[in-house]
């Protein structure tokens, strides 16, 4: 295999592994966004619960799973705290 196809072939794992890393940190804006919404009384603290639990389902059960993860999340803001009790 020459050297372009072996980076053309690579290639996805940098978009994968970029996609996730973007998945991953979108939670924090969309947090706060749902929690300014709840302040706000445009939504109900259930229903931006919900929500976030199904979007962020991977995220959220590395929360209630793991310690570290719980703490680094958490430590993000209480927007979060809120959004996810």
């Amino acid at each position: 295999m020459n050297d372009e196809r072996k980076k053309r072939s690579r290639a996805w794992i940098w978009w994968m592994a970029g996609a996730l890393l973007i998945y991953a940190l979108s939670i924090f804006p969309v947090a706060f966004g749902f929690a300014y919404c709840v302040d706000a009384k445009l939504i109900s603290n259930e229903r931006a619960e919900s929500i976030l639990r199904v979007v962020y389902w991977p995220i959220v059960w590395c929360m209630d799973h793991s310690p570290a993860v719980d703490r680094t999340m958490h430590g993000a803001g209480d927007a979060i705290k809120r959004a996810l009790p």
